[in-house]
């Protein structure tokens, strides 16, 4: 039996997670803490960098999904290691802390829709889409807060 299509609007939701607000550790794991200005402008480069890797490999075809998806979780872990990498501005280290926990969930999510899409439940998967978007709006706000422009766009 072929499972049923993945609605268009859950898989638009779906690479929305990946369109994500930045967000390092606190500076203890980062280099030299950078003024607010450079590190804003060094994160969201970074993001606009892993965003493009991100776009080339959005796809549609129900084949493909749980590789896509896969592919996007790795390259959202190397952004939060070049994230990390950062000094943050110790004003700043309440926000990203916060934004790093929740790019972790949104990765673990991420795992999760892939592997409840290819068992074929797609309920189970429209709701992990549905806690995605949550967390998503969430980082958005961080995102905003922190200044960035490019992460969480």
């Amino acid at each position: 039996m072929r499972r049923p299509a993945l609605p268009l609007t859950c898989l638009a939701a779906i690479i929305v997670l990946f369109v994500v607000a930045c967000g390092g550790d606190d500076s203890s794991e980062g280099g030299e803490q950078l003024p607010t200005g450079e590190y804003v402008a060094a994160a969201d480069a970074i993001c606009a960098e892993a965003q493009g890797e991100i776009d080339a490999l959005e796809s549609t075809a129900e084949d493909e999904f749980r590789v896509v998806l896969e592919a996007g979780v790795a390259i959202q872990e190397d952004q939060l290691e070049r994230l990390r990498a950062l000094g943050v501005p110790e004003e700043l280290e309440e926000q990203t802390t916060q934004a790093y926990e929740l790019l972790e969930q949104l990765n673990a999510i991420a795992r999760d829709v892939a592997e409840t899409f290819s068992r074929g439940d797609i309920e189970r998967t429209q709701e992990l889409v549905d806690e995605g978007e949550v967390l998503n709006s969430q980082l958005e706000a961080l995102a905003d807060e922190i200044g960035l422009t490019t992460c969480g766009a």
